[in-house]
């Protein structure tokens, strides 16, 4: 029982250290989103989404994941060499991160010359502050990558959080104080970006020498290119539904959708630290039966723990929007949106543990299968369904994507896999939380914080309940060893 206890306490604490910028995300988006929707407008959020989108794109192509060949063979050279092959890779990220900015421009121009118009997006300044950010950005990550190779996480994190307060603190200033709208928002990016460039510039330079060699780029591109592959399927997810939404809908819908998805989204939050730590946890287990036993209770475990967080994040999530967010987003589609993704995003805490598992046994293609797939579904369900039903069609989207990507991970784990995964379990606790919190909302289908104070109350205790006295789930807690 000791050495139990001993686990959960070494899980827990790593957690809460490589969730550290997942938390103050959250805690910052409860505390932000509220106030930068009353001076935003959902057109203002719209033009965000896409600016941000496009810049997520660039700083994608002009990485080509070649921050894991720093992962991988970062220890594998010493000295001189070492720094020479630092320098490759960074050098190489520089230089795509000139090609892809300038060829942006570079298209944005030439579709102007022959007279294509941006009807979303004003030419200037966003279109040339988003070619500055995917260089500024591009060429930074290779320092933030090396922290992480060289099992840096206090200088990654502390990179993190300063960026996120400087961010923020700039971004309040140019919108709240100075009324700059969404100009002000992309100004405090290309502030900070600036500042974080320059840092991690001056810690490279004495890092590299000033040297190029084609073998260490041919490797590392050999190792990183099918990596990448996984990483464009991650794009179609993340910005698809934005773009087609850009020729089908107002820009404010865009908007509707961005601040949906951000709400949504931060029940992922402590799942991504958490995610970290079980990684290590499961494949330094000292053998393949004891990698068995941890995965499969601790599947339970997070099962039982993200049902809950579902259940309050349903019950909360109306609270949130009706009584904090500015009341141009307090629309009925708003809140179907938000409790749609925030279903969507449930799932997503739970199939990696099928990859884990397909890991294991060394089945990944499965999982790039599956997840490519999803993709083309994601993307082939925005095409069809957003100019037939509406921006709300890209939320249906993605949960019927989460849905896909879960079952076809779960049954291929399931096939060739010697992990046994209570499914019948997982799948009986998310039926009952979502018939526990649909039956107490329409028991108290009135709109009042006591309501959603008795229903977040009487669901919690009833859940509680379910899992500790019907389900043992202490059994599955007491067996993580």
């Amino acid at each position: 029982m000791q050495s139990n206890t001993h686990h959960l306490k070494s899980i827990s604490s790593s957690t809460v250290l490589y969730s550290a910028p997942q938390i103050l995300g959250l805690l910052g988006s409860l505390v932000l989103i509220p106030i930068f929707t009353r001076y935003l407008s959902p057109e203002d959020f719209g033009l965000l989404a896409l600016l941000l989108s496009i810049t997520g794109i660039g700083v994608s192509f002009s990485s080509l994941k070649m921050e894991s060949a720093m992962y991988r063979y970062n220890t594998e050279y010493e000295g001189s060499s070492r720094k020479d092959f630092l320098a490759t890779i960074f050098f190489t990220k520089i230089f795509l991160a000139v090609i892809i900015s300038c060829l942006f421009l570079s298209l944005i121009m030439l579709g102007l010359s022959l007279g294509f118009e941006l009807e979303k997006i004003p030419f200037n300044p966003y279109i040339p502050s988003i070619a500055i950010l995917i260089f500024l950005i591009s060429c930074s990550g290779f320092q933030l990558a090396l922290f992480v190779a060289e099992e840096k996480p206090t200088e990654h994190v502390t990179i993190m959080i300063f960026s996120f307060f400087i961010t923020n603190f700039l971004a309040l200033f140019f919108v709240v104080y100075l009324g700059q709208d969404i100009w002000g928002r992309i100004k405090a990016m290309l502030i900070t970006e600036t500042i974080i460039f320059l840092l991690m510039l001056a810690i490279t330079l004495k890092a590299i020498n000033f040297s190029f060699k084609m073998e260490y780029i041919k490797r590392s591109l050999r190792f990183s290119l099918p990596l990448y592959m996984g990483d464009l399927v991650n794009l179609i997810y993340q910005y698809t539904d934005r773009f087609v939404l850009a020729f089908y809908v107002d820009i404010s819908k865009i908007g509707f959708l961005y601040i949906s998805d951000k709400i949504a989204i931060l029940i992922q939050s402590l799942f991504r630290g958490f995610e970290k730590t079980i990684n290590p946890f499961i494949f330094n287990q000292k053998n393949k039966e004891a990698q068995k036993s941890a995965l499969e209770n601790i599947f339970i475990l997070t099962v039982s723990v993200s049902c809950l967080i579902l259940f309050l994040y349903l019950n909360l999530s109306e609270v949130f929007l009706k009584e904090f967010i500015g009341p141009e987003y307090n629309d009925i589609s708003v809140i179907h949106a938000i409790k749609v993704l925030g279903i969507a995003y449930f799932l997503t805490t739970v199939y990696p543990f099928f990859s884990i598992a397909l890991g294991i046994e060394e089945k990944t293609s499965r999982i790039f299968k599956i997840t490519f797939i999803s993709a083309l579904i994601n993307l082939s369900l925005n095409l069809t369904l957003i100019p037939m039903y509406g921006w709300l069609a890209a939320t249906f989207s993605t949960l019927i994507s989460c849905v896909f990507t879960c079952v076809g991970l779960g049954y291929f784990s399931r096939k060739e896999t010697h992990i046994t995964f209570n499914y019948n379990l997982a799948i009986t606790l998310l039926m009952i939380t979502v018939a526990t919190y649909f039956l107490l909302n329409n028991l108290f289908n009135e709109y009042s914080l006591l309501y959603v104070a008795l229903k977040t109350a009487v669901g919690t205790s009833f859940l509680l309940f379910m899992m500790f006295k019907i389900f043992y789930l202490m059994t599955y807690i007491k067996n993580i060893k």
